[in-house]
């Protein structure tokens, strides 16, 4: 579980959208991957685990995946 993690941090760590949803940054498409990364990581820290997973909120900007596709960022 800590490798997938790790897969999702060198690549960018996670992006969380307006409505909730979490998408990996390298794949903003990719929402059921990126809520299955953040249970893992919530899964890991209950059991005491320490977790490195950078989640950059951009939810003030875009409320999907699909604004942040249309907008070409």
């Amino acid at each position: 579980m800590q490798k997938l993690i790790s897969d999702v941090q060198v690549s960018g760590g996670l992006l969380k959208f307006g409505n909730g949803t979490h998408a990996p940054a390298s794949d903003p498409s990719w929402i059921d991957l990126g809520e299955t990364v953040l249970e893992v990581k919530e899964e890991l820290e209950a059991l005491g685990e320490p977790v490195e997973l950078t989640i950059i909120d951009i939810s003030d900007e875009y409320m999907s995946c699909d604004e942040y596709d249309d907008s070409g960022a």
